[in-house]
């Protein structure tokens, strides 16, 4: 990571560093940018919501790439975030299903890392910081949607404003209820945050003016969705070709 900044530091590209999850990172990046390197940095909801126990408590469940920190370190990632120094959080989706995470029971080191997150990472952060009254609901928004899409130069995303696609998550921040592994549309159905009760459920996704579930169902075909590039990836080389 330091010759990636320091690489930036002599070329002025831009640099964004994924999957931080300690605070030392952080100090690191600030240090950066007074210099005036243009890096911006995430992290990921299990580096904010579990530490190095959860892997006695959940074991292979809990196996994650980076590892889980001490819970020392991860109240220093929480200081940052609250100070506006992590630009956004994501999930870190990792579908494996249980064939892949059921040899680490005997061994740790045979099961594969990470864990899913797409259908639960929002809830679990709103419960996690607006619901607990350490984040505002648009701090909330800024991290988990305007950053992202800035960041990577999304067009049409991440702002409720004119030329904007109509994209909204709408939660009810009231709402409590409990995250069953056993529901997850995703392939992976295992999750250490499995009977957890969250306060905040998304009961409305509309993309692009149109609801796409109704806090129950997937209301359209499979395909409704479309690739959108950011500035980012255009012209990036993928593959030894070169991007859309």
């Amino acid at each position: 990571m330091l010759k990636l900044m320091e690489f930036a530091y002599w070329t002025g590209v831009k640099l964004h560093i994924v999957h931080v999850s300690h605070p030392r990172t952080i100090d690191l990046i600030k240090q950066f940018k007074a210099q005036g390197v243009k890096v911006t940095c995430e992290t990921c909801y299990p580096y904010l919501l579990l530490d190095i126990n959860a892997l006695d408590e959940f074991g292979p469940k809990a196996k994650n790439n980076p590892p889980l920190r001490h819970p020392e370190e991860v109240a220093g990632l929480w200081q940052h975030l609250e100070a506006g120094d992590i630009e956004l959080i994501s999930s870190d989706h990792a579908p494996w299903g249980a064939e892949h995470k059921d040899p680490g029971k005997d061994n740790i080191f045979k099961a594969s890392s990470g864990m899913p997150g797409v259908e639960i990472m929002t809830p679990l952060m709103f419960d996690s910081t607006v619901a607990k009254g350490t984040m505002t609901p648009v701090q909330f928004a800024k991290v988990m949607s305007q950053h992202p899409a800035e960041v990577f130069g999304i067009p049409g995303k991440g702002k409720i404003a004119i030329g904007f696609d109509a994209d909204f998550a709408v939660i009810d921040p009231e709402a409590t209820w409990v995250i069953d592994e056993n529901q997850f549309r995703s392939h992976s159905k295992i999750s250490p945050f499995h009977g957890k009760e969250v306060k905040g459920k998304v009961i409305q996704t509309i993309v692009r003016g149109t609801t796409v579930y109704d806090g129950e169902q997937v209301t359209v075909e499979p395909g409704f969705g479309s690739f959108v590039p950011g500035s980012a990836y255009k012209g990036a080389t993928v593959g030894g070709k070169r991007g859309l």
